[in-house]
């Protein structure tokens, strides 16, 4: 039994130091791997140059299509990252209506100063900072009312711990986002560890792309601010924002279990309403998978636009009322009305079904007389879900009646309808209810 504990601990080291570790802290592979763009509206990533606490950083801004203000996308990069854009997001935010400034932290490439926890964070308050001047707010028509951070593994990390602390980000992409407070805890169990993240931190600076005091100094840095990393003990704030979650199946760098689902999990304890999780097939650099990455994203920008939001929300008064309409024709059995909401196709599920119903089905059962005359109604609105021409609407019913003896009686139902809009009409594909 020994043994067998003996191999078990040496095979999880070698896997952690030979495996995990060197993805952690080398996180970004081939950050400009091209991502397949259409190239007629790619936009030209123009550099930049700002302040950020006496130090000078080179960026790179892409201007959003069409006429501004534009809201503006900051993308940080993992580490040590590349020195352009990150999987193509910066080139692909602005088909979303976005602005997008990806830049280097201090001592990363052509920046300037040196790299450590402290600076990268203290790097995206001055990119905040940047695009917020009157400068470049007029230059490049930003509205400084909608700003996102993103960030991919390590950029993940600052970019959900800076929006915490700042009210004013309401959006935040983390991309397979590392959570530095996992590593220290690793490093703080084994001294084989530490000593491999010494090494690989110097061999880093060894190499002039990244200019830092060294793996001894950066190691220090790391365990003595574990707490302030920690995505999980910001999980309050991070609720109030809209937030999109990428992870990889096969991400062995930024785990699942280690890194992205305790976030998730806090976040939903929290009563986090605005979380959209996708979960590629894929591992840390997103291998195969970088242009679908890019059309999530740009599909949840264009969501989150805030000309799209006000049509959002006439879209789904639309669709409440379209409920309305829809239930009094049921509640008055009017068929030849609700036919006109059925597609032809239609599938439903209703509580007193044994299996699911076509539209000839649901027909026959509505023209059977009713034992109950109904009196009155209620919705009572839950929640919309809209993806493109699709809609999930949820929803509770209150319905009033009396029986033949002229008993009143009361119920409540579940609604959930699939709305399907085609030629400018919405009509339900799909449906169910149970009590």
């Amino acid at each position: 039994m020994k043994g067998l504990l003996l191999k078990y601990i040496l095979v999880r080291y070698m896997f952690i130091t030979l495996i995990i570790l060197p993805c952690l802290i080398f996180s970004q592979s081939n950050p400009e791997d091209p991502v397949n763009l259409n190239k007629s509206i790619s936009p030209e990533l123009v550099p930049v140059y700002f302040d950020s606490h006496g130090s000078t950083l080179q960026g790179y801004f892409s201007e959003a299509l069409g006429d501004g203000p534009h809201p503006t996308m900051i993308l940080l990069h993992g580490s040590p990252g590349g020195n352009r854009d990150v999987l193509g997001l910066a080139q692909a935010a602005p088909r979303a209506g976005w602005n997008a400034l990806v830049f280097n932290y201090r001592g990363f490439y052509e920046s300037e100063g040196i790299c450590s926890l402290k600076n990268s964070l203290e790097d995206v308050f001055s990119a905040l900072n940047f695009i917020k001047s009157d400068e470049i707010v007029k230059k490049y028509g930003v509205n400084v009312d909608h700003i996102a951070l993103a960030g991919y593994s390590f950029g993940g990390n600052m970019a959900l711990i800076a929006a915490a602390s700042d009210s004013s980000i309401k959006y935040v992409i983390s991309i397979a986002a590392a959570d530095l407070s996992e590593i220290a805890r690793e490093a703080e169990k084994s001294d084989k560890f530490r000593a491999m993240f010494v090494e690989t931190m110097n061999n880093r600076f060894s190499k002039g792309s990244v200019k830092g005091p060294g793996g001894k100094e950066a190691l220090e840095e790391l365990l003595a601010n574990s707490d302030k990393y920690d995505l999980v003990k910001h999980a309050k704030n991070l609720s109030e924002k809209s937030l999109l979650i990428i992870g990889g199946w096969n991400d062995q760098a930024s785990t699942l279990e280690g890194h992205v689902l305790p976030l998730i999990r806090a976040l939903q304890v929290r009563g986090a309403k605005r979380v959209e999780k996708v979960i590629f097939d894929s591992n840390h650099a997103f291998e195969g998978k970088r242009t679908e990455l890019a059309n999530v994203v740009v599909r949840w920008l264009s969501e989150q636009h805030p000309g799209n939001q006000l049509s959002l929300a006439s879209i789904k008064q639309e669709l409440w009322n379209l409920e309305e309409r829809y239930m009094r024709n049921y509640m008055d059995r009017n068929i030849e009305s609700l036919t006109e909401f059925w597609d032809e196709e239609f599938i439903g599920w209703p509580e007193w079904g044994e299996k699911p119903v076509d539209v000839t089905a649901a027909m026959t059962a509505l023209n059977k007389p009713s034992e109950n005359n109904i009196i009155s109604f209620e919705i009572r609105p839950q929640e919309i879900l809209l993806r493109g021409n699709t809609a999930l609407v949820y929803y509770f019913i209150d319905v009033n009646s009396v029986n033949k003896e002229q008993e009143k009686l009361s119920a409540s139902y579940r609604i959930i309808h699939t709305w399907y809009k085609e030629d400018g009409k919405w009509q339900i594909i799909g449906g169910m209810s149970a009590n």
